[in-house]
């Protein structure tokens, strides 16, 4: 029976990193640590988030 816990000289796998927000993992992305553990985002979303707030500035939700 395996308790999950690494054995000494074993390798540990690092924790797979998913965006928070659309559940792509960090392999070939570049995903941003959130404020809170276990929060991440990833650029393209960023990116989304950016431009959907700028809806919000702009007169009847036109893009400037």
């Amino acid at each position: 029976m395996t308790s999950g816990v690494p054995r000494a000289g074993q390798a540990t796998k690092p924790p797979t990193v998913r965006c928070s927000f659309c559940g792509l993992t960090r392999t070939g992305l570049e995903v941003v640590r959130g404020p809170s553990p276990g929060l991440f985002i990833c650029r393209d979303c960023a990116q989304l988030c950016v431009e959907i707030l700028h809806t919000f500035d702009s007169p009847r939700g036109q893009k400037p």
